[in-house]
């Protein structure tokens, strides 16, 4: 196993691109609403992009949120995930764009992260909902700050969607599984 963070605190995770089609008002919004107020949760963010500003304000004026910038070392990245408990994947589809993969999402479930994002494409075909992680409709901020609440008051289904999670990252995305997938669709 490995560390998580301390047995009171929650520690809730941003990967991606700091702008906001990926959602980023959207987590803004939950951390300023008066929801989560004398929670113990430490928001995460890793990534830039256009609103990484609004995050470093943020963190400036709150001692629960970290900002680290870009990481691109896979070692790196992944102790980050380890020490997490939720992955946060808000994004908001376009006419033009739509979130069709989300590795971050297997990135984090391989490392216990329990994921829970906006039910796009990419993250319907990843995350079983309910099983090992959350999906929601892109317009429905109260149920994303319903589902960060129900891991937060309930520890034993953080730790049963975790270990889910983990488990449907060995059966369905690893090197082999993917070389034979690859393998049949070359062949056709």
């Amino acid at each position: 196993n490995f560390e998580r963070s301390n047995e009171n605190k929650i520690r809730i995770l941003y990967v991606g691109r700091i702008v906001e089609e990926k959602g980023i008002k959207q987590i803004i919004d939950v951390i300023n609403s008066d929801y989560f107020v004398d929670q113990e949760i430490e928001w995460w963010f890793v990534g830039e992009g256009s609103l990484s500003e609004e995050i470093k304000q943020l963190e400036k004026q709150n001692n629960n949120i970290k900002y680290f910038g870009k990481i691109s070392g896979q070692i790196d990245l992944a102790a980050i995930y380890k020490q997490s408990d939720i992955l946060l994947l808000p994004s908001i589809p376009s006419k033009t764009w739509e979130e069709l993969f989300g590795i971050v999402l297997i990135e984090a479930m391989a490392c216990g992260v329990v994921p829970i994002s906006t039910s796009n494409v990419g993250p319907q075909t990843i995350i079983s909902h309910l099983h090992d992680g959350f999906l929601y409709d892109y317009t429905d901020t109260e149920m994303l700050k319903k589902y960060i609440e129900s891991l937060l008051y309930d520890n034993k289904k953080l730790e049963l969607l975790s270990s889910n999670a983990v488990k449907t990252v060995l059966e369905r995305y690893t090197d082999e599984i993917n070389a034979e997938t690859w393998n049949r669709v070359l062949k056709f």
